[in-house]
């Protein structure tokens, strides 16, 4: 079950600083995605990316 706060749009935010503590941007970045949330119906979408992240 994800928290409240995953229900705003900051949360599923795509954050490109290496130093993000935000350990779910992280982990959907590492694996090569971007995440969208979808306003009004509580979905999001992961789009693949080509990521020039490095994986630690």
């Amino acid at each position: 079950m994800l928290p409240k706060s995953a229900s705003l749009p900051q949360w599923w935010a795509n954050a490109t600083d290496p130093t993000t503590t935000d350990v779910q941007r992280k982990a959907w970045g590492d694996a090569g995605f971007d995440a969208f949330l979808i306003a009004g119906a509580d979905r999001v979408r992961f789009k693949r990316i080509q990521s020039t992240r490095s994986a630690p």
